[in-house]
Parts: C-alpha cells; structure tokens; sequence
C-alpha cells in the first residue's frame, strides 16, 4: 500500500524535460522518409521536361516537339493531354499550340526539289534543281537556271547560291570590237588633217613662189550669182580667209561666231555659212568684190581658182 502510493505520487511529478524530448522524437521523421520527401519534390520540378505554360491560374506543361496539345491540365502540370501532329503537318518546338503547322512544299515550277522530307517534329527542306542557283539565303522561293559558259569556259562553277562565273573571252571580244574602230577611225581624222596642212602648204608655196607669174596674168572677173558655187568656192578659200573679208565689210562678229557655234570642228561648212551670210549682203557684186579681196589679200593663187569655178 505504501508502494503503490509511492509510484502514483512519482507519476505525478514527470520531469518537463523529459516530455519535451519524447515530442521531438515524435514530430521529427525519419531520414529514409526526409528522402523520400526530397526524391518527390525533385520530381515535381523535372515533370515538365519542355517547359510549361499558364493556363487560367494554372501551370501546365508545354507538348513535345512533333505534338499539339488536345487538352490543357486540370490538377497536375502534366496532365495536360498531347497528340502527334498529323502526316504533311508540325512543330518543331516545345508548344501549347492546338494544331499543327503545314509542311512546305517544294515547287517544282519554280525548280525546287526537296532535300530532307517532313517530319513530325521538323518542316520540309528544299533545294534547287541541278544546274540551278538561288540568288538569296534560305528559305529560297526561286531558283534561276546557271548561265552557260559554251566555248569561253567557266572561271568559277554554279553552286546553289551562286550563278556561274565564265571567262573573260566575250567581254574581251566585244571590248575590242569598240576600242578598234575608235582608235581606226582616230587615225583617219589624224591622217586627213595632215594631209589637209600639208595641201594648205602647199598651195601657199605655190602662191608665193608663183606670185609674180599671177601678177602678170589679169584675171577676167565674171559678175555672177555665187550662191550655186558656195561649196566649191569654200574648199579653197579658208575662214579666217573668209571672217577677214566678212569684217572688212561689216558683218557682225556674233554672226561670225555663230557659223562656228554651229559648226564645231568642220571648217568647211563654218566658211559656207559666212560665204553665204556674206554673199547675201553683197548682192551681184559679190563675185566681183571677193576676187579684189583675196588679190589685195596677196590670195592670187586662190583668186584664180574661184574664177575657174565661177566660169
């Protein structure tokens, strides 16, 4: 009875410490169950290999590469409902798209063929037909056919973004088929002007060595029309031969200037314009008039022939 009364009374009196301890033993869990724990927490975090999306308040995972999503996730991320895109259709990402893209045709008439065909997670590539270039990156929408070279040869071959590249042999060619003519034809105007001084010198030895033999001749002027003549008359007689007589008998010097404004570089018809200006003003005494000047002018030898002309 004593006993009794002495265990109820030390049940009664069990240290705090000791109820403390026991709690904590209770409330802290075991490792195995602490990785456990862990383990399931990673997992939740790797459920959405590609990503996820927010649906509503929700985060959903994203479908595959090749898939369109039928159904979107109600209680789990996961949960979301995928599908494989259809044949001739998809996605090459990571989606929450609700269809699939159409894969791309490669026109033949636009002289494409297809380099790797569709798949469910990758679009058709295309390609340009052989002897064939595209003249852009990709995606190419065109492709042009390569130039042929023929007998010239190719520098630099088509590839398929480059057109051919041929020697320089026609563009040799037709450089020389312009250069030629111009260089032929620069010798000629080269040619004629020396021949033309070499007459002019010619003709003025002959006046001088010649002049007393003219002085002894008198020269029968004829008084005629000139006008028929100016042609003839102008292959001898210059136009500074012709400007000194026109200012002698006060012709304007822009009107002189003018028959060579609009002449340049051909003395001939520059001496017809002013012969006729002249002529004009002259009247019939133009015949008479002009074979006085080019003698007082120590022209004899010129004289002479315009009166052949003129008779």
């Amino acid at each position: 009875m004593k006993f009794n009364s002495m265990v109820a009374s030390d049940s009664n009196m069990i240290p705090v410490w000791f109820i403390i301890f026991a709690l904590s033993l209770v409330s802290v869990p075991s490792s195995t169950e602490g990785k456990g724990l862990i383990r399931s927490r990673r997992q939740g975090s790797n459920l959405c290999a590609d990503g996820t999306y927010v649906h509503g308040n929700r985060s959903c995972c994203k479908c595959g590469a090749g898939q369109l999503l039928i159904q979107h996730c109600t209680v789990n991320p996961n949960d979301r409902k995928c599908d494989h895109c259809k044949e001739g259709t998809y996605t090459s990402h990571p989606n929450f798209q609700e269809s699939c893209e159409p894969c791309t045709q490669c026109d033949d008439k636009a002289n494409l063929k297809v380099d790797e065909p569709c798949s469910p997670d990758r679009n058709t590539k295309c390609r340009c037909k052989e002897d064939h270039y595209c003249d852009k990156e990709e995606p190419c929408t065109f492709c042009f056919p390569c130039k042929v070279c023929g007998a010239y040869g190719i520098k630099v071959a088509c590839t398929a973004t480059n057109n051919t590249v041929c020697n320089g042999g026609k563009t040799l060619i037709i450089t020389l088929c312009i250069i030629i003519p111009i260089l032929i034809l620069i010798v000629l105007i080269v040619l004629w002007r020396w021949k033309r001084r070499r007459a002019q010198q010619n003709i003025n030895q002959q006046e001088n060595g010649n002049a007393t033999l003219v002085e002894m001749r008198p020269l029968k002027v004829p008084r005629v029309d000139l006008t028929p003549h100016l042609p003839e008359i102008a292959e001898h007689i210059g136009f500074n031969d012709m400007k000194a007589i026109a200012m002698r008998y006060g012709i304007p010097q822009g009107t002189i200037d003018n028959c060579q404004l609009d002449h340049p570089n051909h003395a001939q018809q520059q001496t017809i314009q002013l012969l006729k200006i002249w002529v004009e003003s002259q009247g019939m005494d133009a015949s008479v008039k002009l074979i006085q000047n080019l003698e007082n002018s120590g022209k004899k030898l010129t004289a002479k022939k315009v009166v052949d002309i003129l008779t």
